[in-house]
Formats: structure tokens, sequence, C-alpha cells
């Protein structure tokens, strides 16, 4: 799961920490699989989660876990990204393969009625 230690933070952050740092890695699991819904929920429910709990600096002692959990994460959305991005290019080659058959098949109509 998580290489970086939440564990060790004594601030009020601790908790949701834990929680966008599980929510990264389902959301990194969701994308891998394709499941690109259950993705977007999962991201709506981290980002309203880093609102509500990370407005201010974490404590002096627990900044560098802090970081390093941020770091985490960032890696993991950088994949999300990449996975994403993949995704994208997918649909876009689909999308284009289904208009290029419309137009053959209205091209052959055309020629088959006569017009």
């Amino acid at each position: 799961m998580s290489s970086v230690q939440p564990e060790s933070i004594r601030s009020a952050q601790r908790a949701p920490l834990n929680l966008v740092l599980d929510l990264t890695s389902q959301m990194l699991d969701a994308a891998r699989n394709g499941d690109w819904d259950d993705l977007l929920a999962l991201e709506e429910r981290r980002r309203s989660l880093i609102m509500d709990n990370f407005s201010s600096s974490p404590a002096a002692e627990d900044v560098a876990v802090v970081a390093s959990c941020i770091n985490e994460i960032l890696q993991k959305d950088s994949e999300l990204i990449g996975l994403a991005e993949a995704a994208r290019a997918d649909i876009s080659g689909q999308l284009s393969d289904l208009l290029k058959s419309k137009k053959a098949l209205k091209a052959y109509t055309n020629m088959a009625d006569g017009k």
C-alpha cells in the first residue's frame, strides 16, 4: 500500500492524510482497471477531503512526513494522468475509426442509390 507512514503524524491531519493516500491508491487501481466512473467519484471525494482538511500548514514536527505523503500522491497522480491520456488516445482512435466507417457507409449507400 503506502510507502510513507502518516501514523507518525501527531496533528489533526493524520486521519485525513491516511484517507487521501488510500483514495489515491483506489483511484490508481480504478484507472488501471479502466473504471473511469469510479475514478471520478473517488477524485471528487479526495478533492473535498483535501479542501476541508488541509487549508493550514502541518505542525513543524510533521512537515517531513506530510511532504513525503504529498510526494507519493504526486507520483500516483502522474501515473493516473498517463493512464488517462492513454485511454483518451484509445477512445479518440476508436471514434476516428467509427467516423471513417460512417463516411464509407454513407458513400456506399449513396452509390447504391445512384446519387
